[in-house]
């Protein structure tokens, strides 16, 4: 069987008023709740050096259906209802896998 982990790259562009304490929180609070996940491998947010309102997760998963679960996580779910409020613009996401 062919390996099936993906990696997700989600880039996350908030407000410059919403970067605050509250925000840094909710960012935390999900990142320690998908690592717990099943499948979850690695699961890293980024800032952005040249712009501190941008955040990366990057994300290593065993197979879609543990991303499908994942997005359906009461955790995840929760973080994009809060977040949306502060984004500039909708986050850019790419899944990828490994070629070589």
């Amino acid at each position: 069987m062919a390996d099936q982990k993906l990696r997700i790259v989600a880039t996350i562009k908030v407000k410059p008023e919403s970067r605050d304490q509250n925000l840094v929180n909710a960012f935390k609070a999900l990142v320690e709740e998908t690592k717990k996940e099943e499948g979850n491998i690695s699961y890293i947010l980024h800032n952005d050096v040249k712009d501190p309102n941008t955040f990366v997760f990057v994300e290593e998963w065993r197979s879609p259906a543990d991303i499908e679960k994942h997005m359906k996580s009461p955790h995840f779910t929760g973080f994009v209802g809060k977040l949306k409020a502060h984004l500039v613009a909708a986050p850019q996401i790419v899944t990828i896998r490994p070629l070589l």
